[in-house]
């Protein structure tokens, strides 16, 4: 027999809330809006590869160390230190220049990372494990609104220190009031099945471990590559093609709705077909809406190749961390751990190496990085499928 336990509403209802606020803030203008602030203070390619990628090695810090400080302290205290570093940060960096903007890009990052680290683990550990794909999706989907609402409200305030650096702190701050009500996590016991029965509602065979976590870390790997490079340079493609900083505040935020908008479906479309055949529909539709780019397209099929790169570049990220929360492993944060490290190491790498590519080739070879870290992926994913590995 199935052993139940009672669910804590509250507390998935209070942590998908943190984590929807403090995305705004932490993700929103510390990643996507921030590199389009920096562009515009005049740096070149590599140095706006290299201020931007600070922030993925912040995080990757984080990753890193949380799990010590969640062993001393309590995941509630590592999430408001994460959230406190955000709000350093964002202090620092309106008034000030130079090695101060690196020290306090890796600071948000850190942020970033500590609460990332802290806060997943302790909510999908609230979840019952057969619907565990669908909250993945579901809280991808409530975090994908930063994408949306933090370029959206710059682009209707401005792109001025005074507007995106308030932006940024008000909603990380507020993430504090819902953790506030969040409950103390607790061990969770591991539902028995009776002799000859399924934890698994799928009809198919549960993949093993192994190959489940290696295909998380393939997705991961490259997911992080792609976004990362992505993030922190398009707005220095956007303006190499003469597009002004409005315009591509608004093209950020139909990317942002594109991820909002697929995560949902792809998470149970990963929880009924499969990990490995969403992991290639994502791959390939990444590619093409990425080809979209290179080419001299006029602001309107932009707008929809973005929404669609939006939708599938997201997804890498809730894969990888459905890959990271199924593996059956016995510790699953040290699984998720190496995943997310994993994910964020690549994701700073993506846009030291993008820059150094755009400074030397242009905008097609920025291009042609990213889709090249798509084909090994889908290779990989091909292999594995020939080697009669289950999904």
């Amino acid at each position: 027999m199935t052993t139940r336990q009672p669910v804590d509403r509250r507390s998935i209802l209070a942590l998908n809330a943190v984590s929807t606020l403090s995305q705004v803030g932490q993700y929103g203008i510390g990643f996507v809006v921030l590199p389009l602030w920096f562009a515009q203070q005049g740096l070149g390619p590599s140095r706006l590869g290299l201020i931007t990628a600070l922030p993925w090695v912040g995080m990757l810090a984080g990753l890193a160390v949380g799990p010590r400080w969640i062993a001393r302290s309590s995941p509630r205290r590592v999430v408001a230190l994460g959230l406190a570093c955000t709000l350093i940060a964002f202090v620092v960096i309106p008034r000030s220049a130079g090695a101060a903007w690196l020290i306090a890009s890796a600071l948000a990052g850190l942020g970033i990372g500590l609460r990332w680290i802290a806060l997943e683990p302790w909510l999908y550990g609230l979840v019952p494990a057969q619907a565990r794909g669908r909250v993945v999706g579901l809280h991808e989907t409530l975090i994908g609104l930063a994408p949306i609402i933090a370029p959206s409200l710059v682009g209707w305030f401005g792109t001025g220190p005074s507007a995106v650096f308030t932006i940024g702190l008000a909603f990380t701050a507020l993430a504090a009031l819902p953790l506030a009500l969040a409950r103390r996590p607790q061990a969770r016991q591991q539902p028995q099945a009776a002799p000859g029965t399924s934890l698994r509602p799928a009809a198919r065979a549960a993949p093993k471990p192994s190959v489940l976590l290696a295909l998380g870390l393939a997705i991961a790997m490259a997911g992080g590559l792609v976004e990362g490079a992505f993030a922190g340079l398009f707005p220095l493609f956007g303006t190499a093609r003469g597009l002004g900083a409005a315009q591509i505040a608004w093209l950020l935020s139909i990317f942002g709705a594109g991820g909002l908008l697929f995560q949902y479906p792809l998470g149970w479309l990963a929880d009924h077909r499969g990990l490995r055949l969403t992991a290639m529909l994502c791959t390939v539709g990444t590619a093409l809406a990425l080809a979209v780019l290179a080419l001299p397209a006029a602001v309107g099929p932009l707008a929809v190749a973005l929404f669609v790169l939006g939708g599938f570049l997201t997804a890498f990220l809730t894969l990888a961390m459905i890959a990271a929360t199924d593996t059956g492993h016995d510790n699953p944060a040290a699984t998720f751990s190496r995943i997310t490290m994993t994910y964020t190491a690549s994701s700073a790498l993506g846009p030291l190496v993008g820059g150094a590519v755009m400074q030397t080739l242009g905008g097609s070879g920025f291009v042609a990085q990213m889709e090249l870290a798509l084909v090994a992926l889908a290779a990989y994913i091909v292999w594995g499928r020939r080697k009669r590995q289950p999904d």
